[in-house]
């Protein structure tokens, strides 16, 4: 936190000159500014050739994978997060088996890994509905994290073809959107298998 004292004390020294008071504000100002635009400029493209995804991120996302047994059997995950003290931002995919398709409606499934996603966040739902991005059936929810009760979670479940995406910003509890989670969603775009 940047703390500025426009007043001195008088007490043995001498009164600050308006000039002096004016170009510390000015340098407190622009110094806010600089710091606000490379907050921004740390926003960033970025493309998964093999995800065939491209999203907006804060800074250089971390990638990693992991392989969890689901009730459609053994699933790779391919995850690219970025994190910060306050917040995360991430974009997960894993291909399901074509046999997951017969056995299960794409609502169910959509279902199923929305339902998942909020088991592991250990909290409930403030708000769960299905919806429609980009004509493929989806999930919306907006959720607590257990372990960080003043974070506010928002994840997409989205199911293109056979590919399932979770696309998830957490940031602190402000009473209010984030404009780094809008900008996270709204640049979300995905393609199909060429």
């Amino acid at each position: 936190m940047l703390r500025v004292q426009l007043f001195k004390s008088n007490q043995g020294s001498a009164p600050t000159s308006p000039g002096v008071l004016y170009a510390s504000v000015v340098t407190c100002v622009a110094a806010a500014v600089l710091a606000g635009s490379a907050s921004a400029a740390a926003w960033q493209v970025f493309e998964s050739k093999a995800g065939r995804f491209r999203i907006d991120m804060p800074g250089k996302p971390v990638e990693t994978s992991e392989t969890r047994r689901t009730i459609v059997g053994m699933l790779t995950g391919y995850r690219f997060e970025v994190e910060n003290e306050d917040s995360f931002f991430l974009v997960e995919y894993r291909d399901l088996p074509g046999v997951a398709r017969l056995f299960m409606s794409t609502e169910s499934l959509v279902e199923q890994a929305a339902d998942g996603l909020l088991d592991f966040a250990g909290g409930p739902a403030q708000k769960n509905e299905v919806v429609e991005i980009r004509g493929h059936h989806a999930r919306s929810l907006r959720y607590a994290r257990k372990e960080r009760e003043n974070q506010i979670v928002r994840a997409q479940v989205i199911l293109a073809e056979k590919r399932l995406y979770l696309v998830i910003a957490g940031v602190p509890d402000r009473r209010g959107e984030d404009a780094r989670v809008e900008r996270f969603f709204d640049s979300f775009a995905f393609w199909p298998e060429p």
